[in-house]
């Protein structure tokens, strides 16, 4: 009795010190304090760089915040909703803790929790390359030999302040200091031109000798690359994307091609697949917007090792390719009108209709107005009707009517229902990016879907001479 008593007391100190397993924890926590919050509602917000991460923060009328990550870890940029920011490196299982105050945003901001010490360093590293790039003068205007003493100097800073911040790993420091030295280069690729700028001396070229330390640069390093995916450790990554663009638009100039094909078929030239893949997928969505296609498509899954990001393309140019001319738009009902009322597609039918999909915030559209407003005055009287739709939030109404009145556009100006890409219309035409322009015959069928820009004036002044 003794011995099966000694037995069933031993088994539960066995079972008593059996541990547990670790809960497994694949979110982060976000909290904070904000002083003299400038409303009840300030939209915060935490961003991968891409629209659909962006992720809202929850924050109360006292300026508390409290909430998690769940998805997009990595190099966040958090935003105090008036242009102001900061990165946060996020991992799972992190607990970072920001206070600010909101009249002082960037000589008030610490970081505190656990695992806020790279975030802390990004913010520094920031404050120091923006005290570089904005003192007076501006560094590229200084000669050669000064702008890299000054440059250098700025390096040597950033290598001494991430080897002297704690709690980081090594790991870290040591890719840190790589990407460091790339950021270095990026900004010698760029003195040339930033030179000119800077100086308004045209023509300026640098010594056949400025460049000397990008000889046996290596374009196949997969670590580095991976490192430089992440927003703010880029420097790797753009040295790669500014090298492979370059050689892209040259053989676009010299075989005729799109900039997106020509591209691909550079890239295909790059033996690390980590690279290779990255850097396709980096414009895999100009399947949407691409000339050549098919020829883009086929390319694109023949050079890419990447079955994610060739499924994605796949969806993509499935849906594109159901807009081959001939086949019905899509339709888009009641979008304001900046004359008033509202408007739909088939208001325009029985005229040709060329649309500018474009946003307040799109660069690249604002370019293209000029061009529109010469090839609207050269087709005036003629059986087309030139149409802007604009994706800008409701909130930015304003904005929009102000862009029309200040840019002096003309045409048929409409707001879309939706903000972004989210409106049925844009979906349906699988608008991934701005300036889009369509082209619809007098029936409502698709002429081209992806028109000629305005400022691709003798393709565009072509397509239409022969439809008018």
């Amino acid at each position: 009795m003794k011995q099966t008593l000694y037995l069933i007391s031993f088994a539960f100190v066995l079972l008593g010190c059996k541990k547990e397993p670790t809960p497994v924890v694949d979110y982060a926590i976000i909290t904070g304090l904000v002083k003299n919050v400038k409303s009840s509602s300030p939209k915060l917000s935490v961003t991968s760089g891409k629209r659909s991460d962006a992720q809202e923060l929850s924050i109360d009328e006292n300026g508390k915040i409290m909430d998690t990550i769940k998805s997009n870890f990595g190099n966040l940029t958090y935003s105090n909703g008036i242009d102001e920011y900061t990165v946060l490196n996020v991992k799972k299982g992190d607990s970072i803790h920001i206070s600010y105050d909101a009249n002082d945003f960037s000589n008030s901001l610490t970081f505190s929790g656990k695992n806020y010490e790279i975030s802390q360093y990004l913010f520094e590293k920031r404050k120091k390359r923006d005290t570089y790039h904005f003192q007076e003068p501006r560094p590229y205007s200084y000669g050669e030999t000064e702008f890299k003493k000054k440059r250098n100097k700025l390096k040597s800073d950033l290598e001494t302040l991430i080897a002297d911040a704690t709690n980081i790993p090594e790991a870290y420091k040591q890719k840190e200091i790589k990407n460091l030295h790339y950021e270095y280069l990026l900004d010698l690729i760029h003195y040339e031109s930033m030179h000119i700028y800077a100086t308004k001396k045209e023509g300026f070229k640098v010594s056949d000798d400025f460049l000397n330390e990008m000889d046996n640069f290596s374009y196949t390093n997969g670590k580095d690359f991976l490192f430089s995916s992440t927003f703010f450790h880029k420097g790797y990554w753009k040295l790669l994307q500014e090298y492979y663009q370059k050689k892209a638009a040259l053989q676009a100039s010299t075989d005729s091609i799109s900039f997106d094909l020509a591209l691909v078929k550079i890239l295909s030239t790059n033996t690390n697949d980590t690279i290779r893949n990255g850097l396709l997928m980096d414009r895999g969505r100009a399947v949407t917007y691409v000339k050549e296609l098919h020829e883009y498509y086929d390319l694109f899954m023949s050079t890419s090792t990447n079955e994610k990001d060739k499924e994605k393309v796949t969806k993509l140019y499935n849906r594109v390719k159901k807009f081959s001319r001939g086949e019905p738009s899509p339709e888009f009902h009641n979008y304001e009108n900046y004359a008033g009322g509202t408007t739909s597609l088939s208001d325009f039918k029985g005229k040709y209709v060329y649309i500018d999909v474009w946003a307040t915030w799109c660069g690249p559209c604002m370019y293209e107005f000029p061009f529109l407003k010469k090839i609207e005055e050269k087709y005036h009287g003629k059986n087309i009707e030139f149409v802007g739709i604009s994706i800008d939030k409701a909130k930015d109404r304003e904005k929009w009517k102000k862009t029309i009145e200040d840019k002096e556009l003309g045409g048929v100006q409409l707001l879309a229902d939706k903000a972004n890409y989210d409106s049925d219309f844009m979906k349906s035409y699988v608008v991934q990016a701005v300036p889009k322009f369509i082209l619809i015959d007098p029936e409502g069928k698709i002429v081209q879907n992806n028109a000629p820009r305005p400022s691709e004036t003798e393709a565009l002044s072509k397509l239409l001479d022969e439809v008018l």
